[in-house]
């Protein structure tokens, strides 16, 4: 074995654990965002996850958005209307119960935006510029601009995961804070009148 050999297999056997650690000294001060999301991939943990984070949502829900008045209404519907159908959905298809949840949220916000004039939307506007809206117009708060972006959150958990399994309290849950944000939206719209 020549030094050149030699010199090569050292190279070789030093190349990837010297690049892991580089790579790792570059991303140190990520490494619990990336932790967490890794941790989160775990297809069995999903239902877990979703569950705690619904219901420290409602909770939150509970405390932060004021009482909706009683004659609000969500897309032309009685809240209970509302409720009793998507707990029905839930019964079927948990999945279908959030994602038609969430699109009452994003009715009621487009409505509010609309109502108010507070931007320009296209035919389907996503959820980004949503939020951003109803950031500008003063329509939410901070607190309640989080929950909005919560419930987008776990939205996405629900669509993006295909294995995802989740409870009927982690549904109710989901469902009782979009139908309390989304009231709260279509009292803010009505209030503009």
């Amino acid at each position: 074995m020549d030094w050149l050999t030699f010199l090569s297999s050292i190279v070789n056997a030093v190349a990837w654990p010297a690049t892991l650690v580089v790579l790792l000294v570059l991303i140190r001060e990520q490494l619990p965002q990336i932790a967490k999301s890794l941790r989160r991939l775990k297809y069995k943990d999903i239902e877990m996850e979703f569950g705690e984070a619904a219901k420290a949502i409602a909770n939150e829900v509970q405390t932060i958005m004021p009482a909706a008045q009683a004659d609000n209404k969500i897309a032309g519907q009685e809240k209970e209307e509302v409720k009793a159908r998507l707990e029905a959905i839930a019964e079927l298809a948990p999945r279908a119960a959030i994602l038609e949840s969430w699109l009452q949220v994003e009715a009621a916000a487009a409505d509010v935006i609309r109502q108010n004039n507070l931007g320009v939307l296209t035919p389907y506007p996503g959820p980004m510029r949503l939020r951003d809206s109803l950031h500008k117009g003063g329509i939410l708060n901070k607190r309640q601009l989080a929950i909005f972006e919560q419930l987008r959150t776990l939205r996405n958990e629900a669509v993006h995961v295909p294995e995802a399994e989740f409870t009927k309290a982690a549904v109710s849950n989901y469902i009782e804070s979009s139908i309390a944000i989304a009231s709260y939206l279509e009292g803010r719209a009505m209030d503009s009148n």
